[in-house]
């Protein structure tokens, strides 16, 4: 064992291009990580607009792509590029749209995007003109790529990449690299969306051989008999004929062209890899590539992210991202492979898919709605992603290892080097017990040249026994991210986590102890410090611990039973599980048809317990299925006979910030109606609804992992609809977050999707998603952070917690095993996995997100867990979630659609699912109010719903819009809402309605330099620095009482809604060179010269005039700029460099002589403008 304080380098690959120190500034400007919480539950805001959250939701986006690209490949000759490279290439038909997000509810192409071309020219590349045209003009290279779009039960056989074919490179486009050959940048991309996992196959059908489905929804699997009888022909899709069994993630034929083209001619390579789904990346054409010296992996980055790429080339930017899920060489070798989606076998409901169930016959079984019914079983168990690669590689050796991995799970290099000193392994108790915390202090030296973070990850390995519980042989238990340091800087992290993380449940019982749970077993715990999953135990700090046999039978943090609960799912996964003891004899298997083929009675269990005759609008539960369970109950709790018609005794702002066990809950609860509360539990409108009488308000939600973007948001009193154009934005993808490592970043981002809600009135966010990558394949990976549970977990809890600061109510999703899209509406897909398995590897995500981050709100899935709908499952939600969880929060499903008939609404209520999304009339999602349904126990379960839902939003930020009076804002009539100045020129523009006392602030929009809102007038003088354009502000009229930080809106009237805002616009008319274009031009000359410098003057219409100098390229100078491209013709050659312009009052424009031609020429033209200095003098307008 290496000794405490032994150093171990970290970082750099290659050797650093640029002598100089780079320095990246810290995220600053900021509003505080601390809860604004007042009196009664009132949320205040940190900001003083809506417009200034905006914008440091653009701050954070931008910080997140900085260190959340992830640098895989760093050689010679590569990054940074510093001011060495100038002229840059950049292929790929993504190229000009990148994957921002995906498709859904959390996806699409935000408004104002930096695209990956945007960010380099930023940075100061010159980026080919040419190629950009090409890629962006699709008759000349092609389709763009589709979106996977929604479906049921859309099985992909064939996605296309939509590269172009090199056949489609005219001599003119590939003239064009010469003139920009400093390097080249290549761009991948692949997306994914809500309702269809990634192809696994690459098969079109022998009519489309070689076409592009318009729609990208190619479903061309065989049948059971054609796969079993062999005589099925397979055909590709464009781009894979070569190979009609490629699946998505691997380059296709013309990607593997182009980087083969690309490598020939140019000595500079970059590789973007943009994707949130892992990619099996070619070890010959990309790996081993030396022709590629760079590679930088690059997720959906939301609005802005890509700001940060063109840094990253130039060296502004020193990267610092990590991966969050394995990069393997063969995916098809992965254990999940088996067992995912349909098995690449069916197409629709009636050809019998690879996954569906049948009767022993082969007969498709259906529902009692006459649907289909499918499965997945989690064979692999405990062993995803690192925990299969590593487990392995520990076993089977280093060769087995370097064949199977590209890039390990938290891999990514830096441009700078680190040092650590490691030192002792702490404990707070004296042994080891469930409850000891474990701490080790790293401090980290930045040894290199660049300013840079680094991130240290420990990894514990608990000791095993074959036939024994499955363990993995590393695990990750903590992480923590430096600061930037700049060269010779150090920081000293500690990393800390609890002893019963390294607790394995023993589902089988496999140690004989009588004993089924949590375990800790005895032996020794060793603790690994490393770069990443793989370099942690192979070269890392090791320190040793160690433990005695331990059962746990208590929740450390509840006190609550840890009950065994999944039983009957365990029960079916048994003797199907993968162990490390026998990889080669207890590999997954995909399922044959005998697998799927289940006598009735099994089947049966997968029905729904309604009465005879039940329909899908008459869903009555049989009071059989509630006789002795545990939701039952013999009396009613007591509802009101009558709705009150105006304000009740008791409101809901009275039981703001009480327990939730206090006794006058009940007594507030008897006040609703049964009608009343089952109006609560329908939010079809995406909403909390409201009861005006009893004081419970109107409170909007919205869908999105990606922050409240407005594509699904519900009615009430959210603003975010009708000002959705101008404030609306759009975070980068989890897995952009995720590869930060940075739980800071993680923790502000919840925190500004809180702020956002407060100035929105948006109090329900169905997010953040917590479901892990169990397959590179999940068309849905971009919701979610890792393949792992731990990283996960921490990045979900600082969300969340962040979030739940500003009064959020944070619906996590998709609560749980929604781990593919396939079949995951269609009647609910059954997931089969071990207890060890589901609390290990999936819950542990969410269990964080209640115990560390305080969620208060659960999306349920659309999938079953074993025979029982999620929503419906009372083991989970009750016994699990609530009882040893200890989580007081609503859950609500996921939206109901066709196909969902078993989301059945009276079951789920029992269960404590308490919202149905889009509960449609007609659809089992709506409750059936009736006497014969409303039993004691169903009034029981609605009495628990009704309190689960109105605690939840007493304690959010719902009631801090509440607030009674009117604040209409009457600026229907004004006359005067526009203003037109100059720099240097006062304004005094009013706003106010003459309300006595009202505050009024910017809502929406940013005023001039020098203006103001002060005392209901748009006030100050516009400073110099103000740039020309139009300035319009949303206006928002405020209560005269409203303490600072609280936006209210009226409970009755809307208030601070859309009829409470109005327009303003400033309109700066003047502004150095900007001026023309405002005020007109009288006319121009030519003063004279000195030297290569012309001087000249620009007459304006009011008589001012200024002066400009201009300096000439000469024939015989180095590089001049380039000659404007004509509007038919080709782009002029490079010219040679000018001298530098004599030093005056003026400008120093360095473009070619025939640029100067004419005002309209001059102001067309796009040069660098680094400063303006202008001269006026008063003259007689000719």
């Amino acid at each position: 064992m290496k000794k405490a304080g032994n150093r171990r380098k970290s970082g750099s690959l290659l050797s650093l291009s640029m002598a100089a120190v780079l320095l990246l500034s810290p995220l600053g400007g900021l509003a505080s990580t601390a809860g604004a919480e007042g009196a009664a539950g009132q949320y205040a805001t940190g900001y003083s607009s809506w417009q200034a959250v905006i914008d440091a939701e653009a701050q954070l986006n931008r910080q997140i792509g900085a260190e959340g690209f992830v640098l895989l490949k760093n050689g010679e000759g590569g990054l940074p590029y510093g001011t060495a490279v100038r002229d840059i290439s950049v292929f790929g038909k993504n190229s000009v749209n990148p994957v921002y997000s995906g498709s859904g509810s959390s996806g699409g192409t935000p408004d104002n995007t930096v695209g990956i071309l945007d960010s380099l020219k930023s940075a100061g590349f010159r980026v080919n003109p040419v190629l950009e045209g090409f890629y962006s003009d699709e008759e000349a290279s092609g389709p763009a790529r589709p979106s996977m779009g929604f479906s049921s039960y859309n099985y992909h056989s064939y996605f296309p990449t939509a590269e172009t074919p090199q056949d489609k490179y005219t001599d003119a486009v590939k003239a064009s690299y010469d003139d920009y050959g400093d390097a080249a940048v290549i761009v991948i991309s692949r997306t994914g969306g809500e309702g269809t996992d990634l192809p696994r196959t690459s098969y079109v059908s022998q009519e489309d051989e070689g076409k592009v489905p318009e729609s990208g929804n190619a479903r061309v699997y065989p049948t059971f008999d054609e796969a079993a009888d062999g005589g099925y022909v397979y055909y590709g899709g464009e781009g894979r004929t070569s190979d009609p069994h490629e699946h998505y993630l691997e380059l296709d034929d013309n990607e593997e062209a182009l980087i083969n083209e690309v490598t020939a001619r140019f000595d500079k390579v970059v590789l973007i890899v943009n994707s949130s789904n892992a990619m099996e990346l070619d070890r010959e054409i990309v790996v081993n590539n030396d022709k590629i010296q760079s590679v930088i992996f690059a997720p959906g980055a939301g609005q802005n992210g890509f700001d940060a790429i063109g840094k990253i080339l130039s060296g502004a930017v020193t990267p610092s991202g990590r991966l969050t899920d394995t990069f393997a060489a063969d995916f098809t070798q992965d254990p999940t492979w088996q067992n995912f989606g349909n098995n690449n076998i069916g197409v629709y409901l009636s050809d019998t898919a690879g996954n569906q169930y049948t009767l022993d016959d082969g007969t498709p079984y259906k529902n009692n709605f006459e649907n289909g019914v499918f499965g997945v079983e989690y064979e692999e168990g405990v062993y995803v992603g690192y925990k299969y690669y590593e487990t392995r590689g520990f076993t089977d050796g280093d060769a087995w290892y370097d064949a199977a991995v590209n890039y390990p799970f938290g891999y990514g290099l830096s441009y700078t080097e680190f040092e650590w000193m490691v030192g002792e392994a702490r404990m707070d108790t004296p042994t080891l017990t469930p409850e000891t915390k474990i701490s080790v202090d790293v401090t980290v030296t930045n040894t290199g040249m660049y300013a840079g973070k680094d991130v240290v990850q420990l990894y514990f390995s608990a000791p095993y026994a074959p036939g024994q519980t499955e363990k993995s042989h590393v695990v990750l238990g903590a992480f923590e991210k430096t600061a930037l340091l700049r060269p010779s800087e150090s920081q000293t992290l500690t990393l800390s986590f609890d002893a019963f993380d390294m607790a394995s449940f023993d589902a089988y019982d496999k140690d004989g102890d009588g004993h089924k749970g949590f375990e800790l077993d005895a032996g020794s715990y060793d603790l690994y410090i490393g770069k990443n999953a793989h370099d942690a135990w192979k070269n890392g700090e090791k320190r040793t611990l160690t433990g005695t046999d331990q059962n746990i039978d208590n929740d450390l943090a509840t006190g609550a039973e840890i009950k065994v609960l999944f039983q009957a799912s365990t029960d079916e996964m048994e003797g199907h599980v993968l162990s490390r003891s026998d990889w080669e004899g207890t590999f997954p298997k995909a399922p044959a048809f005998e697998d799927l083929a289940k006598d009735e009675a099994w089947l049966k269990n997968l029905d729904m317990p309604l009465i005879e005759g039940a329909t899908p609008d008459n869903a009555v539960i049989n009071p059989g299925y509630d006789e002795g369970s545990p939701w039952y109950s013999a009396a009613a709790p007591a509802f009101a006979a009558q709705a009150y018609t105006q304000a009740a005794p008791i409101q809901l702002s009275d039981m703001t910030g009480l327990d939730y066990d206090d006794p006058k809950w009940d007594e507030f609860l008897s006040q609703l109606t049964v009608d009343q509360a089952y109006g609560l539990m329908e939010a079809t409108q995406f909403q909390f609804n409201g009861i005006p009488e009893l004081g419970i308000p109107v409170a909007g939600h919205s869908d999105g992992c990606a922050g409240l973007t407005g594509a699904w948001v519900g009615g009430g009193d959210a603003l975010i609809k009708p000002f959705a154009s101008d404030t609306k934005f759009s975070f980068g993808t989890e897995t952009l977050v995720g590869c930060t490592w940075n739980k800071d970043l993680a923790h502000e981002q919840g925190v500004l999707v809180g702020e956002y809600g407060l100035w929105a009135h948006i109090v329900g966010w169905y997010a953040p998603g917590g479901n892990i990558h169990r397959s590179p394949f999940s068309g849905r990976n971009f919701e979610y952070y890792s393949e792992d549970a731990t990283l996960s977990a921490y990045m979900l809890s600082e969300v969340v917690a962040g979030a739940r600061s500003k009064g959020m109510v944070t619906f996590m999703k998709h609560y749980a095993l929604n781990d593919q899209e396939s079949n995951r509406d269609t009647n609910g897909v059954a997931v089969w996995a071990d207890e060890q398995t589901m609390r290990e590897n999936y819950f542990k995500v969410f269990e964080w997100a209640v115990k560390k981050g305080g969620s208060n709100g659960a999306m349920s899935a659309f999938n079953r867990i074993g025979f029982q709908w999620t929503g419906a499952n009372y083991a989970f939600l009750t016994q699990l979630t609530r009882e040893e969880w200890g989580f007081k929060g609503v859950v609500i499903t996921d939206a109901h659609g066709a196909g969902e008939e078993c989301m059945n609404a009276n079951q789920m209520i029992r269960a404590g699912n308490d919202m149905s999304l889009d509960s449609r009339e007609g659809t089992i999602a709506r409750i059936v109010n009736s006497p014969e349904a409303n039993t004691p126990t169903q009034l029981t379960a609605l009495h628990n719903t009704a309190k689960h839902i109105l605690y939840t939003q007493a304690n959010s930020a719902a009631m801090a819009f509440v607030k009674d009076g009117s604040v209409t804002y009457a600026l229907s009539d004004r006359a005067v809402t526009e203003a037109s100045v100059r720099p240097g020129e006062a304004v005094d523009l009013t706003v106010s309605d003459g309300t006595e006392g009202a505050r009024y602030i910017v809502l929406t929009g940013a005023l001039p330099d020098g203006l103001a809102v002060t005392d209901g007038k748009i006030t100050g003088t516009v400073a110099d620095t103000a740039k020309a354009g139009a300035y319009t502000v949303g206006i928002a009229k405020l209560y005269p009482d409203a303490a600072a930080g609280q936006l209210y809106r009226n409970s009755a009237t809307g208030g601070f809604g859309l009829g409470n805002t109005a327009a303003f616009t400033v309109t700066v008319t003047e502004n150095g060179a900007n001026a023309f274009a405002s005020v007109g031009m009288e006319g121009m000359e030519k003063i004279g010269s000195i030297g290569s410098v012309d001087y000249y003057a620009f007459v304006l219409s009011d008589g001012t005039e200024y002066y400009y100098t201009v300096s000439n390229g000469g024939a015989g100078g180095a590089v001049s700029g380039q000659g404007v491209q004509g509007p038919e013709g080709p782009r002029g050659e490079k010219g040679d460099k000018g001298d530098p312009g004599e030093a005056g009052g003026g400008i120093l424009v360095t473009i070619a002589v025939s640029l100067i031609v004419s005002l309209a020429v001059f102001a067309a033209a796009t040069v660098a403008v680094p400063m303006l200095k202008e001269k006026k003098r008063e003259r007689a307008v000719k």
